[in-house]
């Protein structure tokens, strides 16, 4: 669909073309498809997609004004870059899992240490009657 079209569906949708410091035009750089809205009924800008099919929505900008940032993140969020996303939430994943396998065992091991603790006092305990 394209950014008139979207434009004209939504009430709430303005399409920004031109920026102080040429955030729209730049964004096509980066993929010639995109295009910004801005969406006065969030107060957000909002990036779009001509080669989406449904929706053109990719994502809302999470700053409050258009900026170098907004490039950034859309380089992040580039389906191109999934991969590298996958693999870098798979290193975290393994991270946690580590983590709470070590808090796991040294639970274990707390406990195994008061059972025997305990069994040792009570053997002691007998002992003296």
């Amino acid at each position: 669909m394209d950014k008139i079209t979207v434009c004209n569906k939504s009430p709430y949708f303005c399409l920004v073309e031109n920026h102080v410091l040429g955030i729209p035009e730049r964004l096509k750089q980066i993929d010639k498809s995109y295009f910004v809205v801005w969406n006065s009924k969030k107060e957000k800008f909002e990036v779009h997609s001509e080669d989406n099919v449904g929706s053109t929505y990719c994502f809302t900008v999470p700053y409050r004004e258009l900026d170098c940032r907004t490039l950034e993140y859309a380089r992040e969020t580039r389906i191109e870059r999934s991969d590298i996303v996958f693999v870098e939430i798979e290193k975290q994943d393994e991270i946690i899992e580590k983590a709470v396998k070590r808090e796991r065992e040294k639970l274990f091991d707390d406990i195994g240490r008061e059972v025997f603790d305990r069994a040792m006092f009570e053997e002691r305990s007998t002992k003296e009657v």
